[in-house]
């Protein structure tokens, strides 16, 4: 691995043992859980070698860790989402998510969620960011 993917793969690597920690569970017990061997489960916890797309998305389905948070820390769960969601005084357009919803594919509802979750993301950090500077108010 080249230098810059090291320093990656430990970060991930890192948020993954804690995680793993956090649940009280060995390495034995969490790989059995994501079907992976121990020995890689504990390389990628020492950032020897990188995360599979097929090993993130098990930690996606099975614990409910967001690709963002696997990469690179951000956090905002499920829970956050809904809350949005209820939040918007547009009923309208909460009904309408939930019949576009409904009509899609597991495949397509997490593509949609990583989205919506990516852009929730990006659109607060926009808002906080404009908030601090007080040249953006006229």
């Amino acid at each position: 691995m080249k230098n810059n993917e090291v320093s990656a793969s430990l970060t991930v690597g890192q948020r993954i043992r804690k995680e793993r920690r956090l649940r009280g569970m060995t390495q034995a017990e969490f790989s059995h859980l994501l079907g992976i061997s121990v020995s890689y489960l504990g390389a990628i916890e020492r950032g020897e070698r990188g995360i599979s797309s097929s090993v993130m998305g098990l930690l996606h389905e099975q614990l409910g860790l967001s690709y963002d948070y696997l990469l690179d820390g951000t956090t905002l769960n499920d829970y956050s989402i809904q809350q949005y969601l209820r939040e918007t005084p547009h009923y309208g357009i909460r009904h309408n998510l939930d019949v576009i919803l409904g009509a899609c594919s597991n495949q397509e509802l997490e593509n949609c969620y990583d989205m919506l979750h990516t852009y929730l993301i990006h659109s607060r950090r926009r808002k906080r960011r404009k908030g601090k500077n007080p040249s953006s108010e006229q």
